[in-house]
């Protein structure tokens, strides 16, 4: 089997990006906790977030990051911001938040989304 790789560019890589970002499962105060074969084998997992799925969001967070450091107008800015918060919540999968990160990253999920439909 052979596999042909196609260039993506920026716009897809952040449509794919925020596409990832409707896969997360979040509870409260922040993610559902990672699927991990000891939780699974323990029955601790139930609804949790995959551990690949969150491997793949976290290395877009840097690729988006990376494609959004000129801030060439608010859109970049508001990306930005929902990379970061994105990047902070994708911890609390492994080590529980004592703060709320799900509250301002699905507001900043909100204003971005909110830019993107106003410059249609």
């Amino acid at each position: 089997m052979s596999f042909v790789f196609h260039p993506v560019d920026d716009d897809q890589m952040v449509e794919m990006f925020l596409y990832s970002l409707t896969q997360l499962k979040t509870l409260d105060c922040g993610l559902a906790p990672a699927k991990t074969a000891e939780r699974e084998r323990a029955g601790q997992c139930h609804g949790g977030n995959e551990l690949e799925d969150l491997n793949a969001i976290s290395l877009l967070c840097g690729v988006v990051k990376g494609i959004t450091s000129a801030c060439r107008d608010v859109e970049d800015v508001l990306l930005a911001d929902v990379v970061e918060k994105t990047e902070a919540l994708l911890v609390t999968a492994v080590i529980p938040a004592e703060d709320d990160l799900v509250k301002p990253w699905l507001k900043s999920r909100a204003e971005l989304l909110s830019c993107r439909l106003r410059a249609l």
